[in-house]
């Protein structure tokens, strides 16, 4: 009800013959300003309590500062309704719940904020006259409708199953006890960084040795760990397809079998030990998760390349670029590198 009456508010503040097509194409604009106040509080505080900020999204427009990318972000690629930033401490010595509880609260504020300054502003210039047909105060009062609004959004508890708005992240910060907030943080955040694109080997190397302490004692965080390690190494510039490989034997003796392991042993196999038989044999034939598809894809593309299927090959890699964007609007370097990688096994 609130952004109808912001648009209400702007397409009645300008009076000429285009006054609704005008105020419609304001309304937007200040749907846009109030996102971006909103998210640039989080911003802000983020950078005050010694955080950095990686991905910086307000509505359709995103910048991934650290991978240094603009994109036009579509609502089905948003972790939240109207954009999001995503921060990450420096250190471990700025990581706490009380920061992490300001940085969440700040977006809500900056809103209040701008609500009440841009409410202000239609209030004391109700009986200003600008002339050419526009009415400042009309056209403040959409904003602060607007701005309000977005603030009671971030203010409402998520219903089940969606990402936790500000509020939620709020109080789970304050009430989540120590020892188990302790225990999953840097792993569920490196897995947070990895989603939102974050190259696996520009992951802190002081969060990594966190998580591998935090986890040591208890097998599904440790697994998890364990495969960010392997993740990690076969990302880097230089692969030590040695290292890599005794690290894949020993987590499939402790953790088994499945479409991740099956796909980084083919892939290693074909593009580091160029062995077209082991890797053909360690595809994984069983379902895959859709998160894991790229990289299949990535591996099997491998396995014909090296086979001299070139169709095949980029075919696949066409279908891991498609599974890639149905991920993320920003550009995955890793995996920018593994089709070139996989091109380079094509016969000349």
């Amino acid at each position: 009800m609130l952004v109808v009456a912001a648009f209400v508010c702007c397409m009645g503040s300008i009076t000429s013959d285009l006054g609704v097509l005008l105020g419609w194409l304001l309304a937007l604009g200040w749907y846009w300003v109030a996102v971006f106040v909103h998210e640039a509080g989080h911003a802000v505080a983020a950078a005050a309590c010694g955080w950095r900020i990686l991905v910086f999204v307000a509505g359709p427009f995103g910048y991934h500062i650290h991978n240094r990318e603009f994109a036009v972000i579509p609502r089905s690629k948003r972790s939240e309704f109207a954009g999001f930033v995503l921060p990450t401490p420096r250190s471990a010595a700025v990581w706490t719940r009380s920061r992490a509880a300001i940085i969440s609260a700040a977006g809500p504020l900056a809103s209040v904020i701008l609500a009440l300054v841009s409410g202000a502003v239609a209030i004391t210039s109700r009986n200003a006259d600008l002339g050419g047909g526009f009415d400042l105060s009309l056209t403040a009062a959409g904003l602060s409708l607007m701005s309000t609004a977005t603030a009671l959004i971030t203010l409402t508890p998520s219903r089940a199953g969606k990402r936790a708005s500000d509020i939620q992240q709020v109080t789970q910060s304050l009430r989540t006890d120590d020892a188990k907030w302790l225990k999953t943080r840097a792993i569920a955040r490196l897995y947070g960084l990895v989603k939102h694109q974050i190259r696996l080997r520009d992951l802190p190397t002081w969060m990594l040795e966190e998580s591998r302490i935090r986890t040591c004692d208890d097998n599904v965080l440790m697994r998890g760990h364990e495969a960010l390690e392997i993740a990690i190494e076969m990302d880097k510039q230089v692969v030590d397809a040695k290292l890599v490989r005794e690290m894949l034997c020993d987590f499939r003796e402790r953790h088994g079998d499945d479409a991740w392991t099956g796909s980084s042993a083919a892939y290693l196999a074909a593009v580091w030990e160029r062995d077209r038989r082991a890797a053909r044999a360690s595809l994984w034939q069983g379902d895959i998760e859709e998160e894991l598809r790229p990289f299949a894809f990535a591996a099997e593309a491998a396995i014909a390349a090296l086979e001299g299927d070139g169709s095949a090959a980029t075919l696949l890699l066409k279908h891991m670029r498609k599974a890639i964007r149905q991920k993320s609007a920003f550009s995955d370097c890793s995996f920018r590198d593994i089709e070139q990688q996989v091109l380079g096994l094509l016969p000349t």
